[in-house]
């Protein structure tokens, strides 16, 4: 019996019309758009992931229950903020809003820890760092210098406190504000990107930028 001839050879793919290249155009360029937003999550998760373990390290030191419950949010937050990157660059539509919700919640939690830091604020505990029991005592002798060390601690220290404490809620503010702002406006980008072009020219661009 003579051989079964071998299956001919496929062709060239067909070539794409005029229309499919301006649809695959636009989708290409709304999804460097996207792209852009999601270079922007992602160094906004890993900088809040490496504060977050940082912050746990020193918690596994220094035990206390505002670290330990901080660490753990700020490493949530990180690890959310990376999910909406990954989901944004799918093109999800609910992407933009989830990373916009996450910042705010980082906002959140930064306010809510200067306001802890500035209630609990004592300045009799700091005068007790600045002139512990054992220096305070040597001081006996001369309590005028005692009273200088107190006044200036008292004056500096509670201004240095909440200066510190206030400048961070204002960074915090327009930092994490401008980002939950700038992750709100994306949202056009993403419908831009799922109504410029059909499925099979979103997932080309997609795979292409894979």
């Amino acid at each position: 019996m003579d051989p079964l001839p071998p299956p001919p050879s496929p062709g060239p793919p067909a070539a794409l019309s005029a229309e499919q290249l301006a649809q695959l155009h636009r989708a290409g360029q709304a999804h460097r758009l996207i792209r852009r937003t999601a270079g922007v999550a992602l160094c906004s998760g890993v900088s809040t992931l490496l504060i977050g373990g940082a912050s746990a390290v020193c918690a596994a030191f220094w035990p206390d229950v505002v670290g330990i419950v901080g660490s753990a949010a700020l490493l949530l937050i990180g690890c959310v903020e990376l999910v909406g990157r990954r989901r944004l660059l799918q093109g999800e539509p609910g992407s933009a809003r989830l990373l916009m919700r996450n910042q705010l919640a980082l906002l959140a939690l930064a306010v809510a820890y200067c306001i802890f830091q500035m209630a609990t604020f004592s300045v009799e505990r700091l005068k007790n760092d600045a002139l512990p029991p054992e220096v305070r005592s040597q001081l006996g002798a001369m309590p005028e210098v005692a009273r200088t060390i107190d006044s200036n601690v008292e004056r500096w220290g509670t201004l240095a406190h909440y200066g510190t404490y206030c400048v961070m809620m204002v960074a915090s503010l327009g930092f994490q504000g401008g980002l939950a702002f700038y992750y709100a406006t994306r949202r056009k980008h993403l419908d831009a990107f799922r109504e410029s072009a059909p499925p099979w020219a979103r997932q080309l661009v997609q795979k292409l930028a894979a």
